[in-house]
């Protein structure tokens, strides 16, 4: 959770300053950082459900896990959207 979380701030600090500073070069770099945060959710699911399926964890917290993976997701989404506008200014 960690990484994703540390990837989650760069991409934010990188969407933020690409547009205050209309600076496509910037902006440019956060699209990959975009698909490396789709993938690390994607894992980070697979992982839970493994220990979902090995009792190791409860479906309770389940929620609370795929709620915050969920919106990470949605702000990834949100600082590529920031970065493909300020590219096309």
């Amino acid at each position: 959770m960690s990484i994703v979380t540390d990837a989650i701030k760069e991409i934010m600090n990188l969407s933020i300053n690409s547009f205050v500073t209309n600076n496509s070069a910037i902006a440019s770099k956060v699209e990959p950082l975009e698909q490396v945060i789709d993938d690390l959710q994607k894992k980070l699911k697979s992982m839970h459900i493994l220990r979902l399926q090995n009792g190791e964890c409860t479906i309770e917290l389940g929620f609370i896990f795929t709620d915050l993976l969920a919106n990470y997701e949605r702000v990834s989404d949100h600082c590529s959207n920031i970065a493909v506008y300020t590219i096309q200014l």
